[in-house]
């Protein structure tokens, strides 16, 4: 359980960089194309359709970090739920060893 959950947090965290990355990407070519510094048709045009594509690639990556937070909620919970019950058998052996000794 602690492995898969370990794969999946390490998915999302892939996931996240990615997403980061490309917003950042989509920012920088969305602040030139506005910004009046470029004039060639061409060169726009390319800009804007970048910037269609990063937004649907934005899209799809949260799409994906979604469907991995939905399979790590049943993990967290089992994995909180398996921690709850190690440190009430944890006090209960203490409680044992204290009476034993």
């Amino acid at each position: 359980m602690g492995s898969q959950r370990d794969e999946l947090g390490a998915r999302q965290a892939t996931l996240e960089q990615q997403i980061e990355a490309s917003r950042t990407r989509r920012t920088t070519l969305e602040k030139r194309l506005y910004g009046g510094t470029v004039a060639a048709a061409r060169e726009l045009q390319a800009m804007s359709d970048e910037v269609r594509h990063l937004g649907r690639h934005i899209s799809e990556l949260e799409d994906r970090e979604l469907e991995l937070m939905e399979a790590l909620e049943p993990l967290d919970a089992d994995l909180e739920s398996a921690r709850l019950e190690r440190e009430g058998l944890d006090t209960e052996a203490g409680r044992l060893r204290a009476a034993i000794a």
